[in-house]
């Protein structure tokens, strides 16, 4: 597996490398205002990450940057140019980068430091992390945007992550771990960027109209850790849990347990099905993030009450429980494997030397000229074979990208090694499920994906 960038597709109508010297802070500055609108969310600054000396950290830098796509009438995805979009202006809100470890029979992620870009830069932006090597060996590293700015980060927001998993070594940064985020195109000037409820932050929408304008679900917030300040938001899920429609922020009251307050959100009426979450900003940084502690309506026996059917009447007695023990938050899986082998009918001990075979999913629908640098620029996750490696009857390949999103798996014979692909005498490959190598990701990962060369009459 060869490191490359990549992201996750945002499903936008569904309301929806250089070395860098890295300042190594954890991206919270006293004093500046988070981008876009937090209502009102209080920002504590402080390192997620207090290990004592520095020396005895690991560190990871690099450059976090978004990048624009636009689709077809196919759903095709395609490169857009940021300067013809927007200028030198930056729409969106802030980039979360975190550093997380997977555990690999409950798929859980733990969080090990995170850093905040408050006003992102089109051009990129250096991030650094700390990791203590005593607790993670090796972690993982990913990035969201805050799309719509709303101070939420929500399951469905455009996503980068970095494939390979990076070492932590006390003392030694690892440099030059660069993420993309891909993010569609949007036209803010002519709509909403997000909208909100009549009370909260995130998208709107839902309902079937009322004479009245909104309902008010209300209810009594406990959170359940030792409590040390920072914000709290209440926030209505579509009802898969992906979407937040509406979101009112509260600050509770510390207690011997924990903390307790109230809150009150405003939504539309005959909502439907929905789910009723709670966060609390547990690490201070002024965003309602997949770091943070996450809870759930529960019901007067204390379990898990959701879904909610939201009508026409106000709804008070809803009780949130932040944590809520089942320890899930709002970190959805942000990557796949996609698997399989490649196959060439005369046998790749046929190949001359300096052959190389590539095998990549890549971000956007390859064009017929192609060469090996246009592939790895395009590529979410790539590997290349050569010399011993065709000793095989078949290649073997492993590749990670990101979750529910569109890729296209190729594979192309560099028959003269030139770097330049999909010549006459080349041979090559679409994996997916149609003749473009298209392949929708999803949430679960993709095995014996077979890829045949062949060379195009």
């Amino acid at each position: 597996m060869r490191t490359v960038t990549s992201v996750a597709f945002f499903s936008l109508l569904a309301a929806t490398g250089c070395e860098v010297a890295a300042t190594v802070d954890d991206g919270l500055k006293e004093g500046e205002d988070p981008s876009g609108d937090t209502a009102g969310l209080e920002e504590i600054p402080g390192d997620t990450n207090d290990s004592g000396d520095a020396s005895n950290l690991g560190e990871v830098s690099g450059v976090v940057q978004v990048e624009l796509y636009t689709t077809d009438e196919n759903g095709d995805l395609y490169w857009m140019d940021w300067e013809e979009a927007y200028g030198d202006d930056f729409p969106f809100g802030s980039i979360f980068v975190a550093a997380y470890t997977l555990d690999d029979e409950t798929q859980l992620m733990t969080f090990h430091d995170q850093y905040v870009v408050r006003s992102p830069d089109p051009e990129g932006n250096t991030y650094s992390m700390q990791i203590d090597p005593a607790i993670a060996a090796t972690i993982r590293v990913y990035a969201i945007l805050d799309y719509w700015g709303d101070g939420i980060l929500a399951p469905n927001e455009p996503i980068g992550i970095w494939p390979d998993e990076v070492p932590v070594v006390a003392g030694v940064e690892v440099t030059d771990v660069d993420i993309t985020i891909p993010a569609p195109y949007y036209e803010f000037s002519s709509g909403s960027g997000g909208g909100g409820g009549p009370d909260g932050i995130g998208g709107g929408g839902g309902g079937d109209g009322s004479d009245s304008p909104y309902v008010t679900i209300s209810g009594d917030a406990l959170i359940t850790k030792e409590y040390a300040g920072g914000s709290c938001v209440a926030i209505l899920y579509d009802s898969a849990g992906t979407v937040p429609y509406y979101a009112s922020s509260f600050t509770p009251t510390k207690t011997d347990d924990g903390a307790e307050g109230s809150y009150s959100l405003k939504v539309t009426p005959n909502f439907g099905s929905a789910k009723l979450m709670g966060a609390w900003d547990a690490n201070f940084n002024g965003l309602i993030d997949p770091a943070d502690e996450w809870g759930s309506y529960v019901d007067e026996t204390g379990s898990l009450a959701n879904p909610i059917t939201v009508g026409s009447e106000d709804m008070p007695g809803y009780t949130l429980m932040i944590p809520d023990g089942s320890s899930g938050s709002a970190a959805a899986l942000p990557f796949v494997f996609i698997s399989g082998d490649i196959g060439y009918d005369p046998g790749f001990d046929s190949l001359g030397a300096g052959a190389t075979v590539f095998v990549a999913a890549l971000k956007y629908r390859p064009d017929t000229d192609i060469t090996a640098t246009d592939l790895v620029n395009n590529a979410y996750d790539w590997d290349v074979y050569s010399g011993a490696d065709f000793t095989a009857t078949s290649l073997d390949y492993s590749l990670i990208a990101p979750a529910n999103t569109i890729v296209y798996l190729w594979a192309y014979l560099d028959d003269d090694g030139d770097g330049t692909l999909n010549e006459e005498s080349d041979a090559v490959g679409a994996g997916g499920t149609d003749s473009s190598g298209r392949l929708a990701t999803g949430s679960s990962s993709h095995a014996d994906m077979h890829i045949q060369l062949a060379t195009v009459e």
